[in-house]
């Protein structure tokens, strides 16, 4: 997908799942995306899950709900390059999340020259074993809490022995901890 905007769509904008499926996303707009009006859940700018793939380039995710980008799953590879991801909101259903991105379950997820400003709870949030997160010249910056959990607002989050690589990266005016690392997870600055 090309030159293309994606605006008010609900529950999420951009799915891909299973094995050998790949999503291409470059000079785009994804923007604004609702929960379901049922449940008042999701509303994620792009989902990666169970194995697929996805490339995002000079992309903006801009106001979705509950995660800008989120990719879960063993073997699932999401890229992220030049991009800028913004003002995600919290899940309308129980008022918490609203990461910039967010990886779990043995995703690999890396993001380059990417700004991930005014997002909610964490910028970046990786967990459970297997995880592994790079941002690679990234600035993660005026991250806040959401009325849930006051004490949020950190760049980056990783737990459950997730592990991130973090080399050339500037976190600026994130609510609390640049970084918050527990329950086994590592960190590396040097990349």
């Amino acid at each position: 997908m090309r030159a293309s905007a994606l605006v008010e769509n609900r529950d999420i904008a951009l799915y891909a799942s299973d094995a050998g499926s790949r999503l291409v996303v470059e000079g785009s707009l994804v923007e604004g995306t609702q929960p379901r009006p049922a449940t008042k859940k999701y509303g994620r700018g792009v989902e990666v899950n169970d194995g697929a793939s996805a490339s995002i380039l000079r992309t903006a995710l801009v106001g979705n709900h509950e995660a800008g980008l989120f990719a879960s799953d063993v073997g699932t590879v999401l890229e992220v390059t030049e991009s800028v991801i913004a003002d995600t909101a919290a899940e309308e259903a129980t008022g918490e999340f609203g990461y910039g991105v967010e990886t779990d379950g043995g995703a690999s997820v890396t993001v380059k020259g990417t700004a991930l400003v005014r997002n909610h709870e964490s910028g970046v949030a990786a967990s459970m074993k297997g995880t592994t997160l790079t941002l690679e010249r990234c600035l993660v910056a005026a991250t806040t809490p959401v009325a849930l959990h006051p004490y949020g607002g950190s760049g980056l989050f990783a737990t459950s022995t997730a592990s991130a690589v973090v080399p050339a990266s500037t976190f600026d005016r994130n609510t609390s901890a640049a970084i918050a690392l527990e329950a086994g997870a590592s960190l590396d600055l040097d990349g």
